[in-house]
């Protein structure tokens, strides 16, 4: 399937988004902690990709995806809170050379509220990082 141009998007319906692309915009429930219930309710968040590019350096091939939220779509504005998750999905050598999947990931909050996320709820985006690689 070939990527959708991120303008086309609002003229989709959520679940026919099926490829991010550069400037795709979306939007996320995030729950807090990460490990609530399946059938609790999350906060939708507004987000857009801003960064989809390969890596291609001397040891490190691989893709780098990033999404920040999207202070248009309404929410808490920019001014006073961003943030940008970033993931990397690297290519590496595992047990007996079978090529596997090394999953990186953090999350960077801009503005003066960025240290009221860190002490109100840093430990449980800490937390809901590393649920993306334990499944």
């Amino acid at each position: 399937m070939e990527p959708l141009l991120p303008q086309m998007h609002h003229h989709l319906p959520p679940a026919q988004i099926t490829t991010l692309a550069l400037a795709t915009k979306f939007t996320f429930d995030v729950h807090l902690p990460a490990d609530a219930p399946a059938n609790s309710t999350g906060r939708p968040t507004h987000l857009e990709v801003s960064v989809l590019e390969a890596i291609d350096e001397p040891g490190r091939k691989g893709w780098r995806v990033a999404w920040r939220t999207d202070g248009a779509a309404g929410g808490i504005p920019t001014w006073l809170l961003r943030a940008e998750r970033t993931q990397e999905f690297l290519e590496v050598q595992g047990e007996g050379g079978r090529v596997e999947t090394e999953y990186v990931c953090w999350e960077t909050f801009y503005g003066p509220l960025a240290r009221v996320v860190r002490v109100a709820v840093g430990g449980k985006v800490v937390g809901g990082l590393g649920l993306g690689w334990r499944g």
